[in-house]
């Protein structure tokens, strides 16, 4: 005869339960928590990526002939990824320069006629300051954007050394807005960079000719750490040259770093000037001038008697 075996489930389960909660292993073991969704950095500063893209080589195949500043400046933000925008506002014609345009204006302005030619393996910057040259701006580096404002408004934002040479007395020193045009603009990050490290870098970026003294070669290894944005060369180089106690002389077009002691000796030189320029004019010039003047007319008196 047959037996017929009954297994209560709901009993089995219960023991096992019973069972697994009281082993060490179930008792110790952590209960998972869901993760958090990482919160969003709501204060990205993309500087630095936006000054190494500028310095990245691109080709521009087809030249833009006669093509709006608005058109070419949205093709420029498209193409190469990068925003880039115009303050309109900022520029005026002949004497309103940096008086702010009105609606009109500013439309007119944004249709003015910008030409690039076929360029190959040229920097992005170098396509940027192309077009901005045409409309006699200056760009500048922001946080999330390239934005291209008037010489007057690039003046008021960096407040760059001006320095003017003049030929003769009679030719006119170039204008500020010119100047400002002409200064070269440093955005980098360095970090415990070594000097010499970090001058041929804004050496590179700038164009200029950047030179460490011999005597300052061993505190060139100094390493720095700043961050500077839209920062005039001259400034640049010699805020990083102060940290590691070293000086900033300029000869001629040359930015030369060397020591205090060799700094105060040059400063007693006369001054380099480039091919065909002159030292600024002596004040006692004028004075001998003007003695010169009153003993012609002396002569002029004394032989009319």
């Amino acid at each position: 005869m047959k037996q017929s075996i009954r297994i209560n489930v709901p009993c089995i389960a219960v023991v096992a339960a019973t069972f697994w909660l009281s082993s060490p292993s179930a008792s110790s073991a952590p209960i998972p928590v869901p993760a958090k969704p990482e919160a969003k950095n709501q204060h990205v500063d993309d500087r630095d990526e936006i000054a190494n893209k500028l310095l990245e080589r691109v080709t521009l195949k087809d030249p833009l002939k006669n093509t709006p500043l608005s058109e070419v400046i949205e093709f420029l933000s498209d193409k190469y990824e990068i925003n880039v925008i115009v303050d309109a506002k900022s520029f005026g014609g002949g004497p309103n320069m940096g008086v702010a345009l009105n609606a009109n204006e500013d439309e007119a302005f944004m249709k003015q006629p910008i030409n690039v030619p076929a360029l190959k393996n040229v920097r992005l910057g170098t396509i940027l300051k192309i077009v901005a040259d045409q409309i006699e701006g200056v760009y500048l580096i922001q946080p999330d954007h390239i934005q291209i404002v008037s010489p007057a408004r690039a003046f008021t934002l960096t407040n760059p050394p001006l320095k003017v040479n003049l030929r003769d007395e009679d030719e006119p020193a170039e204008d500020n807005n010119k100047l400002i045009r002409a200064t070269a603009f440093v955005t980098a990050n360095y970090g415990e960079r070594p000097l010499q490290d970090a001058l041929k870098d804004i050496e590179v970026r700038t164009s200029r000719t950047i030179v460490l003294a011999n005597q300052a070669a061993e505190k060139g290894k100094t390493p720095v750490t700043a961050r500077l944005t839209n920062v005039p060369v001259d400034t640049a180089v010699s805020t990083l040259a102060e940290m590691a106690g070293l000086k900033l002389i300029r000869k001629g077009n040359v930015l030369l770093v060397t020591t205090p002691e060799r700094y105060k000796e040059l400063e007693t030189l006369p001054p380099v000037f480039p091919s065909g320029y002159g030292p600024p004019m002596d004040p006692r010039v004028d004075e001998l001038k003007k003695k010169i003047e009153e003993l012609e007319k002396q002569v002029e008196a004394f032989k009319k008697k």
